[in-house]
């Protein structure tokens, strides 16, 4: 320990200290009941504290007022958060063992911060209302090494009672989730959601609307609603509700945007971006005139042509237009339990042929090891292959020819082959929300190391790849 401290104090000094200083910043000391730290401050006068604590490497943000806080706590003349009804609750939650803890106090955040004042300057508050974010009582985090990556959790501790939207998440069981058969295995981005029956849902979230919003609201929505429903001679609840299932998802991939040069529009991202949602469906026959409907009248508002085609067994409706000098040919097909639709037709015919030769992408290694390492049934699954899009996005870096100069696409080829792909779930419980994650790099870091290439600022050797350690016991969904 005391070669760590050695250490960090020496690179603190010698190599932080004075890149700092060229920046404006002073550097200072100050002391508090006999215990001594240091601190950066700015031109306007913002501090950032640091010290030891014995063993403890204590850094504020907001100046010496919480420094001095955390002393007095370590000399016991305030009370400890390990003392604290929330934190013991939400750290029990988490089923903590060893690793790293993170925790909120969102009761306390929400008092001091801002974010209160914003949601309530809509009408009456009735966004802070609707959200029912007044409900959650904490945050935790925690990450540990198991197998080959990091698993990861964080516990959303409600109230008893919640109110608002949390309260209907809160209310839908975790499900099995059955559309990944139908993703293809190039698709580098997905998101999955399973609800409540829609018409069911729909009713949740027009009851909370009616008793939240405020009168005059609440009546404009539905005459604007009632109004949409006329004017196209069609009804949300029969036409559209009633005829969906409980299961929602969404795919593509980020790398077709590669090399990012130019200005991206919605019109470029559409023509580029492989796009494909699926529904569940549990009336197909009357979806299928619903969805004819509405191809038809995205044909008459774009001037396109509607056509129709059989792939396999499937009918396989578009239309053709051009966007961004580019034809595509957005279309659907009833496939199996479900409805896909795909920004173009090819999207479509993958989807087919990933489900009819049982190729999607839950038979891909990359995403079968990520899914197996999370809770089977969710209310909402996100993935992401790191590796592939790693490996899309190094030949578009700097090679480092200069003597000074990081070598990305070197150190990113070495690493990609130690990547796997990044999984995140979402399971209601009674006491709230859990989300558990498991990934090669860690949420943060694999989000940082996508995020350094495109800005050229950070080198890859802030965020190392782990090696395998021993597992640790998962808690169950319920726990």
């Amino acid at each position: 320990m005391a070669d760590t401290k050695r250490t960090l104090n020496k690179y603190l000094k010698d190599t932080l200290t004075p890149q700092l200083k060229e920046k404006g910043l002073l550097n200072g000391e100050a002391e508090h009941k006999g215990i001594k730290y240091h601190y950066w401050e700015s031109t306007s006068g913002e501090k950032l504290c640091y010290g030891f604590l014995k063993s403890i490497f204590v850094v504020s943000i907001t100046g010496e007022k919480t420094f001095n806080a955390v002393i007095d706590t370590y000399k016991r003349e305030n009370s400890s958060l390990r003392k604290n009804r929330s934190f013991k609750r939400i750290k029990r939650l988490l089923g903590y063992k060893t690793g790293s803890l993170g925790y909120l106090n969102f009761k306390l955040f929400l008092e001091q911060s801002s974010l209160p004042f914003l949601l309530s300057a809509a009408p009456k508050g009735e966004l802070l209302k609707l959200s029912g974010i007044t409900s959650l009582e904490g945050i935790g985090y925690y990450s540990f090494v198991e197998k080959e990556g990091f698993k990861e959790r964080l516990f959303m501790a409600t109230e008893k009672h919640p109110k608002g939207l949390l309260k209907i998440v809160l209310s839908h069981p975790p499900r099995r989730m059955h559309s990944p058969a139908y993703i293809p295995r190039r698709i580098k981005n997905l998101t999955i959601f399973t609800f409540e029956d829609p018409p069911d849902l729909w009713e949740e979230i027009d009851d909370l609307l009616s008793t939240t919003l405020a009168k005059k609201s609440y009546q404009r929505f539905k005459e604007v609603l009632s109004a949409a429903e006329k004017g196209l001679n069609f009804s949300l609840q029969e036409d559209l509700l009633e005829c969906l299932g409980n299961e929602l998802a969404m795919g593509t991939d980020i790398t077709t945007l590669l090399p990012l040069s130019g200005k991206l529009t919605p019109q470029t991202i559409l023509a580029r971006l492989p796009l494909i949602l699926l529904f569940k469906v549990e009336n197909q026959k009357r979806l299928s005139r619903t969805m004819d409907r509405a191809l038809s009248l995205a044909t008459l508002t774009l001037n396109a042509l509607s056509k129709e085609e059989m792939y396999g067994d499937h009918a396989l409706k578009y239309m053709e237009l051009e966007l961004a000098d580019k034809k595509i040919s957005p279309g659907f097909a009833f496939v199996g339990d479900f409805l896909v639709i795909g920004n173009d037709r090819s999207v479509v015919r993958e989807a087919i042929d990933a489900y009819d030769r049982g190729e999607g992408i839950d038979s891909a290694p990359d995403f079968s090891l990520v899914r197996k390492n999370l809770f089977r049934s969710a209310t909402w699954f996100s993935y992401s292959d790191t590796k592939e899009i790693f490996k899309a996005v190094i030949p578009h870096l700097p090679t480092g020819t200069g003597e000074n100069e990081f070598d990305w696409q070197a150190e990113l080829t070495k690493a990609a082959e130690r990547l796997f792909g990044t999984g995140i779930v979402a399971v209601p419980t009674r006491q709230g929300i859990r989300l558990q994650a498991y990934s090669s790099v860690g949420l943060s870091a694999s989000r940082l190391i996508i995020a350094a290439p495109l800005s050229k600022r950070l080198p890859l050797k802030f965020f190392p790849v782990f090696p395998k350690a021993k597992s640790e016991p998962s808690a169950s969904p319920r726990q």
